[in-house]
C-alpha cells in the first residue's frame, strides 16, 4: 500500500506542475526548469536556469549570442565547479565582436532576483568577472546592459582591469550586489562591480566585498578606475593596493561620482598612496552627495573624502572617518589630503577626527578639512529633513532624492 501511495504522490507531482515552470524530474528527487526557454529577443530573453545555460550565455551555440538577450530565472550555484570561471565576452579578439553587447537581467520572470553564488576565477588575463566586457554598440543605452545580478561569495584573482560583476563597462550596469564574504584582487583597476567604467554604473552595491592585494594601483570598493558615472552605489568591504585607493574609486578620472558612501577601510602602501574614503585620486572629476565612515591610512596624500584633487569639484560630502593616518603624512585632511585645483563647497568632517598623530577640529565648508559635521539635518542634500524619514520616500535618482534616514546613523539609499 505504501508503495502505491507513494507512486500516486509522484504522478500526482509530476502533472499537478505542468503549468508551472518547474517540474519533478520522476529519476531524480528536484524540480527541474521546465520552461518558458526563451528565443533571445528583448521581449522573450532566452532563460538561464542552471549552471549549464549560464555557461551557455554568449557562447553562440542555438543562436547564445553575445548581441542576445537574456533572463536569470533560478539560483545558480558555481561552487562545485572545479575549472576557473571562463567570463562571458572577454575581448578576446581584440575588438566588439567578442564583448558583451547583449542584455541580462538577474530578475527572473516571478519578479524575484535570482543568485549565483560561488563564482571563481584564477587567471592572469586582463577582463575578468562575471562578464568580461561590456559594450554599448548601439550608443543610445540600448545594449550591453546588465541588471540586477547578484553574486555571492565570489572569489577573483585576475590581471588588470578585473571586477566582480565585469572587468570593463561601456555600457550600463544598474542594481547590481556582491556579498557573502566576497574577495576580489588582481593587477591594475580592480573593483568590486567593475575594473573599469566608462559608461553608467547606477543602484550598486558591493556588501562586505574585500579588494585585497597591495602591489597595484587604482583600486576601489565599486570600480578601480572611473571614466564616465557611478551614481547611488555604496560599499562595505575594506579596500587595500599600493597608489589611488578608495572606498567607491581608486581613481576618478574625469567621471562623476554622486550619492554614494563606503564604510570599509581604505589602505595603500605606496609612498604618494593618494588615499581617500570615496576617491583615491579624483583628476578633473566630480563628487557629490557622497560620505565615508571607515579609516583611511597610507603613507601620504590621505583624506576622508578623497585623497589628491585637481580639477572640478566636491560638492556636499560628509567625512565621518574615525582616522586618517600616515606613515610619514605631510598632505591630508578631513576631507581632502592635497589640493591642487578645483572647488571644495559645503563639505563637513567629523569633530574631532584622529589625523596624523593629532587630531582636526576644526575647518570649514570650503578647504580641505570641512566645516564641523553636528547633524545630517544641517546638510543640503534634498530629503535629508525630518517629513522625509523613510525608504518609501527616497526614489530613484534623478527625479528626486534617492536618500532615507530615520534619525540614526546615516543616510541609505533608496533601493536599502
Amino acid at each position: 500500500m505504501k508503495k502505491y501511495f507513494a507512486l500516486l504522490c509522484v504522478f500526482l507531482a509530476v502533472f499537478s506542475g505542468c503549468g508551472s515552470p518547474l517540474m519533478w524530474n520522476i529519476l531524480s528527487p528536484k524540480l527541474v526548469y521546465s520552461g518558458p526557454f526563451g528565443s533571445g529577443t528583448t521581449t522573450d530573453p532566452f532563460r538561464v536556469y542552471d549552471v549549464k545555460t549560464l555557461k551557455q550565455v554568449g557562447s553562440g551555440i542555438d543562436g547564445w549570442d553575445l548581441d542576445a538577450n537574456y533572463r536569470q530565472v533560478e539560483n545558480i550555484d558555481l561552487s562545485k565547479e572545479k575549472q576557473s570561471w571562463a567570463p562571458i565576452g572577454d575581448r578576446h579578439t581584440g575588438s566588439n565582436d567578442s564583448c558583451f553587447t547583449g542584455s541580462y537581467d538577474g530578475k527572473g520572470d516571478d519578479g524575484a532576483l535570482k543568485t549565483i553564488t560561488g563564482l571563481t576565477i584564477n587567471s592572469t588575463n586582463a577582463y575578468q568577472g562575471l562578464f568580461g566586457y561590456i559594450i554599448d554598440t548601439a550608443g543610445d543605452g540600448s545594449s550591453g546592459v546588465v541588471k540586477n545580478v547578484t553574486l555571492k561569495k565570489i572569489t577573483i584573482k585576475g590581471g588588470s582591469n578585473t571586477g566582480g560583476v565585469a572587468g570593463q563597462n561601456e555600457g550600463t550596469v544598474e542594481y547590481c550586489t556582491i556579498t557573502g564574504n566576497s574577495r576580489i584582487s588582481g593587477a591594475m583597476n580592480v573593483g568590486g562591480i567593475v575594473g573599469v567604467n566608462y559608461n553608467i554604473i547606477i543602484g550598486c552595491a558591493a556588501i562586505g566585498c574585500n579588494i585585497e592585494g597591495t602591489d597595484y594601483n587604482n583600486r576601489g570598493g565599486i570600480a578601480g578606475c572611473n571614466y564616465s558615472s557611478i551614481d547611488s552605489c555604496f560599499a562595505t568591504g575594506n579596500v587595500n593596493g599600493s597608489f589611488n585607493v578608495g572606498g567607491i574609486v581608486g581613481n576618478n578620472n574625469g567621471g562623476s561620482i554622486s550619492n554614494c558612501y563606503a564604510t570599509g577601510d581604505v589602505t595603500g602602501s605606496r609612498t604618494a598612496t593618494n588615499a581617500g574614503g570615496v576617491a583615491g585620486s579624483n583628476s578633473a572629476g566630480s563628487l557629490e552627495n557622497c560620505y565615508a565612515t571607515g579609516n583611511v591610512s597610507g603613507v601620504d596624500v590621505l583624506g576622508g573624502i578623497v585623497g589628491y584633487y585637481n580639477g572640478n569639484d566636491v560638492r556636499n560630502c560628509v567625512a565621518l572617518n574615525a582616522s586618517i593616518v600616515g606613515n610619514s603624512a605631510s598632505q591630508y585632511g578631513r576631507v581632502a589630503g592635497s589640493v591642487v585645483s578645483g572647488d571644495l563647497l559645503d563639505n563637513y568632517g567629523k569633530n574631532p577626527m584622529q589625523v596624523k598623530l593629532g587630531t582636526i577640529t576644526t575647518g570649514s565648508a570650503g578647504d580641505k578639512n570641512g566645516e564641523n559635521f553636528t547633524s545630517w539635518y544641517s546638510i543640503t542634500w534634498t530629503g535629508l529633513h525630518p517629513d522625509k524619514e523613510t525608504a518609501a520616500t527616497a526614489v530613484q535618482s534623478p527625479g528626486g532624492s534617492p536618500w532615507w534616514y530615520t534619525g540614526v546613523g546615516n543616510p541609505r539609499l533608496w533601493f536599502e
